[in-house]
């Protein structure tokens, strides 16, 4: 990048920065000459990273206020986030929820905030359609209802300098599941691919461009950015593209084998009713719907 985005002294704060995304997004800043804090309830996964964490949970309001107002950051990432589909109830993801509305009272009136980026999720809508109002909200999982209603406190606060991101599959260095397994899976050769020409397509991402992505945000410092709604992905593919290209690795030098849509049917059924007695099985109705599923997001999807 010709122009340097974060300048001396510039101070940016992650919260969950010890995640999948945050510990990409820290690896990228820390090489520039800014100061960087952490607040998560985890360790840094980079154990490199440990002198910029700091042991707070977002639930904790007057803890993490003290920690923003005494730290006086001009950027916030906002990732803290509980992103699983095993909540039994909403409030499961209460800091989804209640930890979003700590962070919108802990900085409202912080003046030296320039932007302040809220992860979101591409599942606060309904993924089997087409996109055509973006907040059209329909989630078809706990999870993306805590993620709405975390949106819709951001959207009606009193903030001025918000951007929200919703990512679409993500993956890289640091990645946990579902993309770690399905990696590991596919490198060791235990993939099957579905015969089937109606496999659905999804939008993935690169973690590295995401960030360059936020990068030029901040770069580009136009304020006709803010209050706005970002998808991020950079192409379109199926499960069996997704592993084809892990397949191109020289490393791996594997191939995989493609099964009729009819056995994948009868294992998700199979998947189904072990998980009434809570057994986790590889394939299940709602993993084999996602994989047939269409959900293709333009990157330039903003209101």
């Amino acid at each position: 990048m010709d122009k340097e985005i974060i300048m001396s002294k510039t101070k940016i704060l992650v919260t969950g920065g010890s995640g999948f995304i945050g510990t990409n997004l820290i690896s990228k800043f820390s090489s520039k000459s800014v100061e960087i804090i952490n607040i998560d309830i985890n360790e840094p996964s980079d154990s490199n990273q440990l002198e910029y964490w700091v042991n707070c949970n977002i639930l904790n309001y007057s803890k993490t206020k003290k920690i923003i107002s005494d730290y006086l950051p001009d950027y916030i990432f906002h990732l803290a986030a509980k992103t699983d589909l095993d909540g039994k109830n909403i409030s499961s993801y209460s800091v989804n929820t209640k930890g979003v509305k700590n962070i919108i009272g802990a900085v409202e009136k912080l003046n030296s905030l320039k932007y302040i980026f809220f992860f979101s999720t591409m599942l606060v809508l309904d993924t089997k359609k087409v996109i055509e109002d973006l907040f059209d909200y329909n989630p078809s999982t706990l999870y993306g209802q805590s993620k709405v209603i975390g949106e819709k406190l951001v959207i009606d606060s009193k903030l001025n300098n918000f951007i929200i991101i919703r990512p679409t599959s993500i993956w890289g260095p640091w990645f946990n599941a579902p993309y770690k397994s399905f990696f590991q899976i596919v490198s060791k050769g235990l993939f099957f691919g579905i015969n089937n020409n109606k496999i659905g397509k999804k939008t993935f991402g690169y973690v590295e461009n995401l960030i360059c992505f936020l990068e030029n945000i901040i770069d580009k410092d136009d304020h006709n950015d803010f209050k706005k709604v970002y998808y991020y992905g950079d192409t379109y593919m199926s499960m069996n593209d997704f592993a084809k290209l892990i397949l191109k690795d020289p490393l791996v030098n594997k191939n995989y084998i493609q099964l009729p849509y009819i056995i994948f049917y009868l294992l998700s059924k199979f998947g189904d009713l072990l998980k009434l007695i809570n057994i986790n099985f590889p394939m299940n109705s709602f993993r084999l719907t996602n994989i047939m599923t269409t959900n293709v997001i333009k990157k330039d999807c903003i209101y």
